[in-house]
């Protein structure tokens, strides 16, 4: 009787750690919430030809440090140095033509005015013969003669300004509104940039990552071929259930261990709660589909949220982008839950030594 008493005890003492246990992990999970799901990305900035052609010439190791302006690569050039000479020979060319068509428009311009003064004169002979005629002193023919002589005055003038106007709007109001002349200039501007492009430079500082390029090799405008990575720009992002959403907020502290760095707890904070995932997204080119579950009760939902890093890495260490963490979210407004959440992540970092 009294062993059984005894066992009585024993039990409900299970039976109540038991339920604390799960009472506490219960709210941890709520207020405090732990996730091992974090992986860890630098902010990559893409490279990238804005030409397309042969690597020529590697002109910095992979891994390097590189600044704003740095070359990385260069791009076979000779084709685009061969296009310039040609718009080169085609611009000079066509500059010469436009000086011979000002000596064309110097000239008729000359006739032009010519051509002005004997209307001018003929003009007024014309208006003298008409009265004479009017009056009867002279012979309709002799009116008719000055007549015929002030028409074609008139149409020489006519088409002296037509020649001039076609020659000027051939050339333009000055040489260099030529349409041909700009068009060979405009495209001689294209060929510069591209041969400024050739060398591809970094846009960026940070660590270089392009270890998949060679020389020989042919890029395109298309496609990138490695990045820039800056460790000051490490960003985290956890997966954590939808319940706990509700206790998050921005800037709210978290507490981040590395699997490449066991041992030692990093001060972090939230970001932002990612708004939009691939699972509640359907593409417009696509049908509605229903996902199949056998399970009696399904898988709780899960939200991925962005962690930041409150402090600086040290220069000893070295975290990859891709690797894994855990993270503990602290929550001020539950100091009891936020120590035990401490404890638990800091067993969890000395677990990273054996696992």
């Amino acid at each position: 009787m009294k062993y059984l008493k005894q066992l009585k005890n024993i039990y409900f003492i299970i039976l109540g750690v038991f339920i604390l246990t799960f009472i506490i992990s219960a709210a941890l999970a709520y207020y405090t919430p732990y996730s091992a799901r974090a992986s860890i990305e630098y902010s990559l900035y893409p490279i990238y030809s804005e030409v397309n052609g042969k690597i020529t010439e590697i002109l910095i190791d992979d891994g390097e440090w590189v600044e704003p302006g740095a070359p990385l690569f260069k791009v076979d050039d000779k084709k685009l140095k061969l296009k310039l000479e040609e718009l080169t020979y085609q611009y000079k060319d066509q500059q010469n033509q436009l000086k011979a068509m000002d000596y064309k428009i110097m000239e008729a311009k000359k006739q032009l005015l010519e051509a002005k003064i004997t209307l001018h004169y003929t003009k007024i002979n014309y208006v003298r013969y008409k009265e004479l005629y009017l009056e009867e002193l002279i012979a309709k023919v002799e009116f008719e003669d000055w007549q015929l002589k002030y028409k074609l005055s008139q149409k020489k003038v006519e088409a002296v300004e037509f020649m001039v106007n076609s020659l000027i709007e051939k050339r333009g109001e000055k040489s260099s509104d030529n349409e041909i002349l700009k068009s060979i200039k405009t495209q001689i501007e294209l060929v510069k940039k591209d041969l400024k492009d050739t060398v591809v430079r970094s846009h960026f500082s940070g660590y270089l990552s392009m270890h998949q390029l060679f020389k020989g090799q042919m890029v395109n405008t298309s496609t990138s071929y490695g990045y820039i990575y800056n460790k000051d720009n490490l960003n985290i992002y956890v997966d954590y259930m939808e319940k706990s959403l509700n206790n998050f907020k921005s800037g709210q502290e978290a507490l981040i261990i590395f699997d490449s760095v066991p041992g030692k707890i990093f001060k972090g904070s939230i970001d932002k709660t990612v708004s939009i995932m691939q699972s509640g997204y359907t593409s417009p080119d696509k049908l509605y589909t229903i996902e199949k579950d056998t399970r009696w009760i399904r898988a709780s939902g899960r939200v991925r949220v962005k962690i930041v890093l409150n402090e600086e890495l040290s220069e000893g260490i070295n975290i990859s982008s891709g690797s894994k963490g855990a993270v503990t979210i602290i929550n001020s407004n539950h100091k009891i839950l936020s120590k035990i959440a401490w404890v638990w992540i800091k067993l969890m970092s000395f677990a990273n030594y054996i696992y």
